[in-house]
C-alpha cells in the first residue's frame, strides 16, 4: 500500500520550505521502492497513486501495456527510426526520400506530437491542405497517403503501436481518372520512324551525338527501360540479343534479362564496339541529371516534325507532338507505353506483356500503359465475321408450311394418364375407378401406343404413372 508524503527542501538563502506537490511512495512492479511527485491537489494524488499501484500490480501479473512507453516518445523519433531502417534497407534511394519527406511534411502539417495525437481525420486534413496550397492532382494525392500509411504500417510491424488507425485512409479512383493532369499516349510507328532517322543525322545535344540519341530512343522504345534503368547501362549489359540489368539498378530490385529485336541487335553490335567496355554507355552527366532525357527528346521531336511537315504532312495533324489536342504527352515515359503497346498488338497475351514490362500486377499494365486508340477499335471490330441474313437450306430440313402436324399437348397427357387396370397390385383397380382414363389406340386385350408416344408404365397400386 502506497502512501502520500510531503517532501521539503530548503532554498538558496537556506530556508526549509514545503514542496508544492504531494509526492507518492510505493513499489512498483519489479519491486523497487519509488517516490515520485504526484500533483499539488491531495485527492488528485490519491487518485494517481491509485493508478501507479494498479499498474505496479498488473505488472507483477504479466498483464502490462506493453505501447505505453513507445507513446512516450516523440513522434519525430520514430519518423528517424523509420527514415533509418528504409536507407538501410534501399540504400537511399530517391523513392525512399520522397516516401519519408511526404510522410514528415503531413505529420508536420497535422501537428501531432505523440502517436497518441494521431487520428485518421487529423491526418487527412492536413493531406487536404498540403493538396489545396500546392495545387496537387489527385493522384498525388493518393500518394501522400500511400506514404503516410506506410509509416502507419511500420509502427505496428514494429510494435510501437496497437493498430494502424490510418490504414483506411484513401483515394476514390473515380477522382483519380477525372483528375488525371499527365495522361500520356503511344507513339505510332511512322513518329517512331521519324524520330529516329532525323535524331540520326542531328546535331549534338547537351553531351550526346546525333547517332547516341538515336540508339537511346530506339533502346527505350524496344526495351520498356525506364531513364534511371538506361543511365546504367554499360556495353557489358548486352550480350546475345539481351540486355541485362542487376537488381540494385531496377526499381523492382530484382535482376531483368530483356531480349531485343534482331533488328536493333544488328545495328547496336557496332556502335557498342567503338564504346568503352566499363564507361556507362551515355555518360556521367545522364546518371547524374535524369531531366537530360526529355529535355533532348522534346527537342528532337520539334525537328522530326519540321522534317515531316516539310516532307508534305499536315499542319493540322498531331503526329510528333509533344502534347496532342486532347492533352496527352509523348514523352520520355511515353516509349516505355510504346513498348508494352507494340507487345500487345504483336499478339502477346497478357502474362507475357506483363512479364516484359516487370510488372507485379497485370492490372498496372493494363490500365496504365497498353494505350488503345479508336482506329485499333474499330480495326478490331472490322474483322468481325459477316452474318448472313439468309437462311441456309439444310440436310434433312423440312419446310414447317408442309410438316404434317404433331399431336396436340392434350392427347399426349391424356396417353401418358393412362394405367392398367390389370397390374397385379392388390385394390389396384379402387384406386383406378376414381378418375377411369380409356387408353386410346386400343384395339382387343392389348393396346397399341401411337408411334413416337411413350409407352405407360405399371406403376403401384396407389399411385398413376405420371413423369
Amino acid at each position: 500500500m502506497g502512501n502520500l508524503i510531503r517532501r521539503y527542501y530548503r532554498d538558496t538563502t537556506g530556508i526549509r520550505k514545503q514542496a508544492s506537490k504531494w509526492y507518492g511512495d510505493f513499489f512498483d512492479g519489479n519491486g523497487i521502492r519509488q517516490k515520485v511527485p504526484l500533483a499539488a491537489n491531495k485527492e488528485a494524488a490519491k487518485v494517481m497513486l491509485a493508478d501507479l499501484e494498479r499498474k505496479a500490480d498488473r505488472q507483477k501479473t504479466g498483464l502490462t501495456d506493453r505501447f505505453e512507453e513507445w507513446r512516450k516518445i516523440p513522434l519525430a523519433n520514430h519518423l528517424t527510426d523509420w527514415k533509418r531502417i528504409l536507407t538501410n534497407a534501399d540504400k537511399e534511394t530517391p523513392h525512399t526520400r520522397l516516401i519519408t519527406s511526404r510522410a514528415c511534411e503531413i505529420l508536420g502539417r497535422a501537428q501531432v506530437i505523440f502517436l497518441s495525437d494521431i487520428s485518421a481525420s487529423l491526418i487527412m486534413d492536413a493531406i487536404n491542405a498540403i493538396v489545396q496550397e500546392k495545387n496537387h492532382s489527385a493522384q498525388t494525392k493518393a500518394h501522400l497517403v500511400q506514404a503516410v500509411k506506410q509509416f502507419g504500417r511500420w509502427l505496428v510491424r514494429d510494435q510501437r503501436w496497437a493498430s494502424n488507425s490510418l490504414a483506411f485512409l484513401a483515394v476514390s479512383r473515380s477522382s483519380i481518372r477525372e483528375d488525371q493532369r499527365h495522361a500520356r499516349r503511344a507513339f505510332s510507328e511512322e513518329e517512331l520512324c521519324w524520330l529516329f532517322q532525323t535524331t540520326r543525322l542531328g546535331p549534338k545535344r547537351l553531351h550526346w551525338s546525333g547517332i547516341d540519341r538515336s540508339f537511346l530512343w530506339r533502346i527505350a522504345a524496344f526495351t520498356g527501360l525506364r531513364r534511371a534503368e538506361l543511365a546504367t547501362l554499360t556495353p557489358k549489359s548486352f550480350q546475345d540479343g539481351t540486355v541485362h540489368l542487376g537488381a540494385k539498378h531496377t526499381k523492382n530490385s530484382r535482376d531483368a534479362l530483356l531480349p531485343m529485336p534482331p533488328a536493333l541487335w544488328d545495328d547496336l553490335v557496332p556502335w557498342l564496339a567503338k564504346k568503352q567496355k566499363n564507361a556507362l554507355l551515355f555518360g556521367e552527366r545522364f546518371a547524374r541529371d535524369l531531366t537530360h532525357f526529355s529535355k533532348c527528346l522534346k527537342r528532337d521531336m520539334k525537328t522530326a516534325r519540321t522534317e515531316w511537315l516539310a516532307s508534305g504532312g499536315n499542319p493540322e495533324g498531331e503526329t510528333l507532338l509533344w502534347e496532342d489536342g486532347k492533352g496527352r504527352f509523348a514523352d520520355g515515359h511515353a516509349l516505355r507505353a510504346t513498348y508494352i503497346t507494340m507487345l500487345a498488338k504483336s499478339g502477346a497475351s497478357v502474362k507475357e506483356f506483363q512479364v516484359l514490362a516487370r510488372h507485379a500486377d497485370a492490372k498496372t499494365t493494363l490500365s496504365h500503359y497498353l494505350k488503345i486508340t479508336s482506329q485499333d477499335l474499330s480495326n478490331v471490330v472490322s474483322r468481325l465475321p459477316e452474318i448472313s441474313l439468309a437462311i441456309p437450306k439444310m440436310v434433312g430440313f423440312t419446310d414447317p408450311v408442309t410438316a404434317p402436324l404433331l399431336p396436340q399437348k392434350s392427347d399426349i397427357q391424356r396417353q401418358r394418364l393412362s394405367v392398367i387396370d390389370h397390374s397385379g397390385v392388390k385394390g389396384a383397380h379402387k384406386k383406378t375407378t376414381r378418375n377411369p382414363v380409356v387408353p386410346a389406340f386400343s384395339s382387343g386385350k392389348q393396346a397399341v401406343h401411337p408411334v413416337g408416344f411413350e409407352p405407360t408404365t405399371p406403376g403401384l397400386g396407389n399411385r398413376c404413372s405420371i413423369p
